[in-house]
């Protein structure tokens, strides 16, 4: 299975050249530490300065892309070692880390341990996709099965 985590940030190559700045921009901070890519900040959810002006900088107010544990996921996936700073990252390990976030590929090797397997409820409306292919009826060429749609029981 090959995952686009966040289409948004363009191809591996697009990821890449923003990613590479951030080893003379933050040498110190840690790689796993937080995703660098911040979403927009629509300014509903306190993300001002009180003057009306969005505080996209901020990290109490900014969200990141790529939610803090995924992120820390992916950096060890891609061979970042714990404590490793941007400073001490190559262009080798940066690109690893770009293909991760547009092309991560997982490998599935069958059902959990648990006897009974279930999805719960919450996830992509049964309305919003088509029965016959599982495909999104909103987005052509996207696919849901298992816990990603509203369902709720036992399915193993």
């Amino acid at each position: 299975l090959r995952i686009q985590w966040c289409p948004a940030l363009g191809t591996t190559d697009e990821i890449v050249e923003q990613l590479w700045p951030l080893t003379s921009a933050r040498p110190k901070k840690q790689v796993a530490s937080s995703c660098p890519f911040a979403l927009p900040n629509d300014g509903k959810d306190g993300g001002s300065d009180g003057n009306n002006n969005k505080n996209n900088n901020d990290p109490q107010t900014t969200t990141t892309a790529i939610p803090k544990r995924l992120w820390s996921a992916m950096a060890r996936r891609a061979g970042v070692t714990p404590g490793q700073t941007w400073g001490q990252v190559n262009k080798k390990l940066v690109r690893k880390l770009g293909m991760q976030i547009n092309e991560c590929d997982i490998e599935i090797t069958g059902k959990g341990t648990f006897k009974d397997e279930f999805v719960t409820a919450g996830g992509v409306s049964l309305k919003d996709i088509d029965m016959k292919t599982m495909q999104s009826k909103k987005c052509p060429g996207l696919f849901f099965c298992g816990e990603l749609i509203n369902v709720d029981g036992v399915t193993g």
